[in-house]
């Protein structure tokens, strides 16, 4: 996949979840997390090619919309997700931009397979 049709993907996933996922990403690491996200956009908005580092940014928003951050209870983005109970009315958004971010990453990990036309009865 071309690195522009890569960072299109990047992009769209962006700006269709802008306000959801500035509100989960400074819920879930606060104001830190914030700034961070929003450097990732400035950059994305920007670039001309998808580049590693949107790679580690958007593996960055997987782990930490998958919880997959707060192991150690000596992380300040802890102390953010520790406030959020199970029953919030926002879990279920949580759980959906994880989703996308899983399938935008898979989307643009994904190699495409080459497909050989071959006649099995000719080779016999």
């Amino acid at each position: 996949m071309k690195r522009s049709k890569k960072l299109e993907l990047c992009k769209s996933f962006l700006s269709t979840t802008d306000l959801e996922l500035q509100n989960a990403v400074l819920l879930l690491g606060g104001s830190p997390a914030l700034m961070r996200l929003q450097r990732f956009r400035a950059k994305v908005a920007t670039a001309d090619g998808f580049k590693s580092s949107h790679r580690r940014e958007l593996n960055w928003l997987k782990g930490l919309l998958g919880l997959d951050q707060f192991e150690e209870t000596e992380n300040d983005e802890f102390f953010c997700f520790a406030e959020l109970s199970p029953e919030d009315p926002i879990v279920p958004s949580l759980c959906l931009l994880y989703e996308q971010v899983v399938e935008v990453i898979a989307n643009i990990n994904a190699v495409p397979v080459a497909v050989h036309n071959c006649d099995i009865n000719q080779a016999a």
